[in-house]
């Protein structure tokens, strides 16, 4: 798995996954809170309700997506958010 590392601009909604993934490892490595929002295809979410908040350095290994957002039927996609801008690792296969 490789892992790469993504900016995540103030309040800008970043894809993270660049294709359609069953599971994944992320994790936050800025010192500002973030969010996560799994999403059906690469569509930018505009309701960010369901969101899993990730503090500094929280993150999964190895998470399957299904099991983050139940929820959300066919998720494929992960998302990123941060108020204030940040980072987020990501790899899948």
């Amino acid at each position: 798995m490789t892992t790469t590392t993504k900016t995540l601009p103030a309040g800008v909604a970043v894809l993270l996954t660049d294709t359609d993934v069953t599971a994944l490892t992320f994790q936050n490595v800025d010192p500002q809170s973030a969010w996560v929002l799994g999403t059906i295809d690469a569509t930018p979410p505009v309701d960010w309700a369901g969101a899993l908040q990730v503090g500094p350095g929280e993150g999964r290994l190895n998470a399957p997506i299904a099991d983050l957002f139940p929820g959300v039927a066919g998720v494929v996609r992960l998302w990123a958010r941060s108020d204030a801008g940040g980072a987020m690792a990501v790899g899948y296969v």
